[in-house]
């Protein structure tokens, strides 16, 4: 299991990290494996680094707003979003505020790894057809990584 995995990860995700590449290999190849193992499998054959290896040390996080709407902003992120399949376009990303200028840079830090390599998996390499693959790839996104704010009352005020 251990071998065809490895192969596996070689062949078709040498530049996922260990989560994304464990995702793959269940809904692709139907491997699944645990979370710890693909890790600890990929450092050892010189993969991945861990985390600790590759950054800096991480700042204190800020505190998550009270209600809905209070850090809105939106950022365009330049991209090789398609590799060379394409020439480099543009992807907005919203959060909601100055403050959360920190939470667009870390989106689009993440969408510039998965979301380039998801669009590699499918084959997408037009800007209409990525438009469609998004609205499912945001839904997962957002099912895996999105925080509720504590309180569902919006902050948003209406336009003159």
């Amino acid at each position: 299991m251990r071998t065809e995995a490895l192969a596996l990860i070689k062949a078709n995700y040498a530049d996922f990290g260990p989560t994304l590449a464990c995702e793959k290999l269940a809904e692709r190849h139907g491997i699944s494996l645990g979370v710890e193992t693909v890790p600890r499998w990929m450092l050892a054959e010189g993969l991945w680094q861990d985390r600790r290896q590759r950054l800096k040390p991480v700042h204190q996080p800020r505190a998550r707003r009270d209600c809905l709407g209070e850090l809105v902003q939106s950022d365009g992120s330049q991209h090789w979003w398609f590799e060379e399949r394409r020439p480099q376009c543009t992807l907005l990303v919203c959060a909601n505020s100055p403050q959360a200028k920190g939470r667009v840079e870390r989106a689009n830090g993440t969408l510039q790894d998965r979301l380039v390599k998801e669009l590699r998996l499918d084959g997408i390499s037009s800007i209409e057809a990525a438009t469609a693959f998004l609205s499912r790839f945001m839904d997962d996104y957002n099912r895996r990584f999105a925080k509720a704010p504590f309180s569902d009352k919006a902050a948003y005020h209406p336009c003159p």
